[in-house]
């Protein structure tokens, strides 16, 4: 079985072999012991770990749309997220962790409503080069001095006294963003190679255990 849990900002991907008919793997999990049960979904749970960062690595660079869009720099948060997948295993399951902003979109639309709970009452959208990655705090800290002009939904800023005012975000009750299954492999690679790789540390179990004799 290959489970996914979403919690906001993050996506568990959990293995879990034991007590599932899955051949030679299920019958030696109901015979090994916990220190063995906790190997393999290690074994299992570090293959999907890697294989997930291999994929985040290699689509990384093509997704700037948002930043393009705006004229921006991109925040390269995939990349920068890499080193952020973790993984943990015991004897029930392995799971692999991926913290990554926006990641769970890989499985599910994304759609939020203002007011958030923290009591935001709206989302701030970057409309210009210099707000793109940046919240309002950061861009006052760099010197803009921002406004909102009347009920109008949006922000505008400027630095020097007599610049013209520019649109820095878009302010929004509701965001809503498409499932892009791109962003990760697809659920049967990942138990596929897990399987795979578990099912190699299997025989190296068998082979060893033989030797012994």
């Amino acid at each position: 079985r290959l489970a996914r849990t979403l919690r906001r900002p993050e996506m568990n991907v959990t293995i879990d072999i034991t007590g599932h008919d899955t051949g030679k793997i299920a019958a030696l999990m109901r015979q090994l012991g916990p220190g063995n049960r906790r190997r393999l979904h290690a074994v299992g749970a570090k293959d999907a770990q890697v294989r997930i960062r291999k994929h985040l690595g290699r689509i990384a660079a093509s997704r700037h749309a948002s930043a393009a869009a705006v004229g921006g720099k991109p925040t390269g948060h995939i990349r920068k997220g890499l080193s952020s997948i973790t993984m943990t295993a015991n004897e029930k399951e392995g799971v692999v962790t991926i913290p990554i902003p926006g990641i769970t979109r890989a499985r599910r639309d994304i759609n939020m409503s203002a007011p958030t709970s923290n009591g935001k009452k709206y989302f701030t959208i970057p409309k210009h080069s210099e707000s793109y990655g940046h919240t309002v705090p950061e861009m006052k800290s760099r010197g803009w001095k921002i406004f909102r002009p009347g009920q109008k939904k949006v922000l505008l800023g400027y630095k020097k006294k007599g610049d013209k005012p520019v649109i820095l975000f878009a302010l929004a009750t509701k965001i809503s963003q498409k499932k892009d299954p791109s962003l990760l492999p697809t659920t049967g690679e990942i138990y596929l190679g897990a399987m795979d790789a578990m099912k190699k540390t299997v025989n190296t179990i068998i082979a060893k255990a033989a030797n012994a004799r």
